[in-house]
């Protein structure tokens, strides 16, 4: 740091970057690796008793509705876990975008917001794509509780 104004050197910046960036792709891993386990899970819950004679196994002792209902908690439970990993990932992000904007502009790294088309992609990705499989899996679940398939 300097001593004079208390910030921190571009070189001491970058280095904060570099430690943020790594933090920040371990959560991005982190949050689709478990984001896409439970989302299967899940859809395996719902989809067995259609599925369970390709596997040659007898789904006649547990009711049907009893998948649907485990399947429904699944989901929301699908929808909690992955918000949580949406919102760490955004902190995170945030985190290194603030170090970003303490450069010199020179020195900043450029956002996708400032490119064409940039804002349909930026950090609402994890957002988006959660809720789309969560509706998905509801979805799925619901019509095969409501048409008794």
């Amino acid at each position: 740091m300097n001593d004079q104004n208390n910030e921190f050197s571009i070189d001491q910046n970058l280095t904060l970057m570099s430690i943020y960036l790594n933090e920040f792709k371990f959560r991005v891993e982190r949050m689709w690796s478990q984001t896409f386990k439970l989302f299967y899970a899940t859809l395996v819950v719902i989809l067995l008793p259609n599925i369970s004679g390709l596997f040659s196994l007898d789904m006649t002792m547990v009711p049907v509705v009893m998948f649907r209902i485990i399947g429904l908690i699944m989901a929301l439970t699908f929808l909690y876990v992955s918000l949580f990993y949406a919102k760490t990932l955004k902190a995170s992000l945030q985190t290194y975008e603030k170090i970003n904007s303490s450069l010199p502009v020179e020195h900043q790294r450029v956002r996708y917001s400032s490119l064409k088309f940039g804002k349909l992609f930026g950090g609402g990705m994890a957002y988006t794509l959660t809720f789309l499989l969560a509706f998905a899996l509801l979805a799925v679940d619901v019509l095969l509780l409501v048409y008794k398939i």
